[in-house]
């Protein structure tokens, strides 16, 4: 996993602020967590958003290299982790949120991953990066559709609900990634205790359709052609360099002929 610079992590903050004030209070509504627990929580915005609502209990993991300077919440709620290796949690929260992380978490360490999120609450906020989305850094490689991700909380028992991404949808205030990739997976067994979750279920059917953002294309397309340019000028540098040394040796033998 990629150690961010705290440039980049000043950079997701204003963007995690923003998400974080819009969306927690629709999960706080939702879920009305008094624990919340958050798997690559940056700067802890997401935890400051969810304190503010009245949880008493908050907790982050992030890697070795935050900034303390940066944090949210108190530096001794953020634990330091790597995600690709089991979590030992110190009990079982009321939410779980794991928010475009996975993208940075290479199979097959993902299943790791969702291990510890099945393991911490019985309703997770998830969300990870489509194929046709770019990402910060150069290792947000775990690129899939939310199908996939969808069919690997079926496999550990919980259901998804796609009732976060309808409420933001076109919201100038919500960064385009949670517009398209949001959503929210219950333990089967606890559904009952969520009414909320159970109409928003049988209203979307535990299926989450996939959905490109038209920023997403935009941004896929503008990456496309910074590599297609950087590609040509390659190649434009290459035949320079070949030209000019086949003109060298060509001097070279007329100069040795004469």
């Amino acid at each position: 996993m990629q150690a961010y610079t705290p440039e980049i992590y000043r950079a997701m903050q204003a963007a995690s602020r923003a998400a974080a004030e819009r969306i927690a209070p629709l999960l706080d509504t939702l879920v009305q967590p008094a624990s919340v627990v958050d798997f690559g929580c940056g700067t802890g915005d997401w935890l400051a958003a969810f304190a503010g609502l009245g949880a008493t209990d908050v907790l982050g993991y992030e890697g070795e290299w935050v900034d303390p300077t940066l944090l949210a919440v108190p530096q001794e709620r953020v634990h330091v982790t790597d995600l690709r290796r089991p979590v030992a949690l110190p009990r079982q929260y009321d939410l779980a949120l794991c928010l475009e992380v996975v993208g940075h978490v290479p199979a097959p360490y993902d299943q790791v991953l969702l291990e510890t999120l099945t393991r911490a609450a019985p309703v997770v906020a998830f969300s990870g990066p489509v194929p046709p989305q770019g990402g910060i850094g150069d290792d947000a490689t775990n690129r899939r559709w939310p199908a996939h991700w969808v069919a690997e909380f079926n496999r550990r028992s919980y259901v998804a609900v796609d009732c976060l991404r309808p409420a933001v949808l076109g919201d100038p205030d919500v960064p385009w990634w949670f517009q398209q990739n949001l959503f929210v997976a219950v333990r089967r067994e606890a559904l009952p205790r969520y009414p909320r979750l159970v109409d928003e279920l049988a209203r979307h059917g535990g299926k989450v359709p996939a959905y490109v953002h038209p920023d997403c294309c935009e941004q896929a397309v503008a990456e496309a052609g910074r590599l297609r340019n950087a590609s040509l000028g390659g190649l434009a540098r290459g035949g320079v360099h070949a030209l000019t040394a086949r003109v060298r040796s060509v001097s070279a033998a007329g100069r040795r002929a004469g």
